[in-house]
């Protein structure tokens, strides 16, 4: 299942520069975190930058936002009501206003994801397929610009992405949402909390 996550891990990546034209909202290219990132990109090897920036990340924010926020909030509210507000708690704690948004549709996605199957590992997997795309798609701009055309149109450069990453996020749903529906015992239910007992 977190194979078919891929679509919503790659989403975010692709629509969040289109909605920085649609919006407006930039990101700091001259603040202190863009900074650490382009330090981190040019000081590490690929394989270090996935450990450090994908695989690392994704184990801790999974375990932090999908196993404890998300379960915790599922125990008192509905499961559609635990995934929205969890995944908007995601969004803000990433502090990157132009993609709270996108940030929180693939928190809900995770969520999603991580009711739906019953499990960690998937949105684990696609949350590390999400992080280490985006990463190394910067990476290659980053130490080869002129090769780089897939990734300035696979990342957004017009319209059309926008639209082509919330297809995508809206045929990985699809996706889990099918292969998960024949094992009942292994997803919750996105209704009322479970009775206190």
């Amino acid at each position: 299942a977190g194979l078919l996550m891929l679509p919503i891990a790659r989403a975010d990546a692709v629509a969040t520069p289109w909605l920085v034209r649609v919006t407006g909202l930039e990101p700091d290219a001259g603040g202190p975190m863009a900074g650490f990132l382009e330090s981190l990109l040019r000081g590490h090897s690929l394989p270090v930058l996935l450990l450090l920036t994908a695989a690392l990340p994704a184990l801790a924010e999974e375990t932090l936002f999908r196993g404890w926020v998300l379960r915790g909030l599922r125990s008192e509210m509905s499961g559609v009501a635990a995934i929205l507000l969890s995944s908007v708690i995601f969004g803000v704690f990433h502090m990157e206003p132009e993609r709270i948004a996108f940030t929180a549709a693939l928190g809900a996605g995770l969520g999603f994801l991580a009711l739906r199957t019953g499990s960690l590992w998937p949105g684990v997997v696609a949350h590390a397929l999400h992080n280490g795309v985006t990463v190394g798609a910067a990476k290659v701009w980053m130490e080869a610009p002129e090769t780089a055309t897939a990734v300035r149109v696979f990342g957004g450069q017009a319209p059309i992405a926008g639209i082509a990453g919330l297809a995508a996020a809206g045929a990985g749903l699809l996706l889990v949402h099918l292969s998960t529906r024949s094992a009942p015992g292994a997803r919750d239910s996105l209704g009322a909390p479970p009775p206190s007992g």
